[in-house]
């Protein structure tokens, strides 16, 4: 074989040249209701929504909140404000969904 001569080889395929899941959705914690012809059914619906998309907010907050963990150990400084503000939006979340419980009792 002359030195000078350029083969063309095919890369071999590993694990981690498969193409990745697509992310599962995150199922609602309130089961949608059906909606009567009335406006109070409407408004209950509205406000289990509401509920429904706070608590589901901290939630995605929280899994992203994970993906910077690890960076921010290695000293990355975007990820570690990145994360200082994740947990401060968290905490207002949190305190929302506190006080609509409160609100409900």
């Amino acid at each position: 074989m002359d030195p000078n001569t350029i083969t063309e080889s095919k890369p071999e395929k590993s694990a981690l040249d498969k193409p990745k899941s697509a992310p599962r959705a995150v199922p609602s914690p309130i089961p949608p209701t059906a909606v009567s012809a009335g406006p109070s059914n409407v408004a209950i619906t509205n406000t289990q929504q509401q509920r429904a998309s706070k608590y589901s907010q901290l939630g995605a907050l929280i899994e992203e909140m994970g993906k910077d963990i690890r960076p921010t150990y290695t000293g990355n400084r975007n990820c570690q404000e990145r994360l200082k503000r994740s947990v401060a939006h968290a905490r207002l979340l949190a305190r929302e969904c506190l006080a609509e419980l409160e609100k409900n009792k």
